[in-house]
């Protein structure tokens, strides 16, 4: 298996903290992988995901995303890869709110230029697996707040990244949306062969994972 993330012994401060947020911190992902990565509030697991993504930078060490070194990429190439590559869902949707729900899955395809009736086809198409096919037209403020995660995990996955990115995408909602919405994220990484790394503090999330790992005191220890 090639490895899609693989960072050397990363470092992290920031003004306000006594010590380093990361420490000498390494990390492999592999393709055809799912990863939690775990911890208590302020321990900077999404900090992390957000220097694997190439959205924060670090002081020190390596991170090598997707064959590209995030200490030397331009902000043009990070682009790319994003819109490329790469899949990020949130707590919160993040969804556009002047957009339908058809039309913001839509965006991905958009800003990889497929054609406009070829995007529409497949996002509601998409729409229809994560079971929102009847909610095309509504706009985001129409919609549950577990329905508004369904759009955002099938705006993720619709051009078939590398990886998704998801952070803490459960942890708004309720015990039964957030295990309806974790199945569905987990089926459709599956289905559609798609590494996925995810920050979450929820136990029984935790135990779906292949592999999983908590941040303790700057260190990223293998659970």
């Amino acid at each position: 298996m090639n490895n899609l993330i693989q960072v050397k012994k990363i470092k992290k401060t920031f003004p306000l903290l006594e010590k380093p947020l990361f420490n000498d911190v390494s990390f492999t992902m592999q393709e055809s992988s799912n990863i939690a990565i775990s911890g208590v509030s302020g321990s900077g697991k999404s900090t992390f995901l957000q220097i694997l993504a190439g959205l924060e930078s670090f002081d020190s060490g390596s991170v090598l995303l997707l064959g590209s070194k995030l200490e030397k990429i331009s902000e043009k190439k990070i682009n790319i890869i994003h819109r490329k590559s790469i899949g990020f869902i949130y707590q919160f949707h993040h969804l556009l709110s002047d957009f339908t729900a058809l039309e913001n899955i839509m965006i991905p395809l958009l800003l990889n230029d497929m054609n406009y009736h070829a995007a529409q086809s497949a996002s509601l198409k998409m729409l229809k697996n994560v079971g929102l096919g009847t909610r095309a037209n509504h706009y985001p403020r129409e919609l549950s707040g577990g329905e508004r995660q369904r759009v955002a995990i099938a705006r993720a996955v619709i051009h078939t990244p590398k990886i998704i990115f998801a952070d803490e995408p459960t942890g708004s909602l309720d015990k039964k949306n957030s295990s309806l919405i974790l199945n569905l994220l987990l089926e459709l990484v599956q289905e559609f062969n798609i590494s996925l790394i995810m920050a979450t503090h929820n136990l029984e999330h935790i135990k779906r994972f292949q592999s999983s790992y908590e941040m303790i005191d700057g260190q990223l220890k293998k659970c």
